[in-house]
């Protein structure tokens, strides 16, 4: 893999004209993506590439409003 360009996508809406500056890169990436991505003809092995998702049952527990402490968090690391 080549690095094509650095792009900092804003955290907020105060930093949000940086990205207009690096629009030009965004531009460059892709154009690239257009001219040199081709798209597979064997439709069977690039599905076979994919990995298993996440159950949407799973998903939403990630997100739940609950403010109980004692939930567990699926997403933290844990270090034995």
């Amino acid at each position: 893999m080549i690095e094509l360009a650095d792009i900092k996508i804003p955290d907020s809406l105060g930093s949000l004209p940086s990205l207009i500056t690096d629009a030009h890169k965004v531009m460059k990436v892709l154009d690239v993506f257009d001219r040199v991505c081709v798209p597979s003809c064997d439709t069977t092995t690039a599905l076979g590439r994919r990995t298993d998702t996440m159950s949407m049952a799973k998903f939403d527990q990630l997100f739940t409003m609950s403010k109980n402490r004692k939930k567990p968090c699926d997403i933290k690391i844990r270090h034995n």
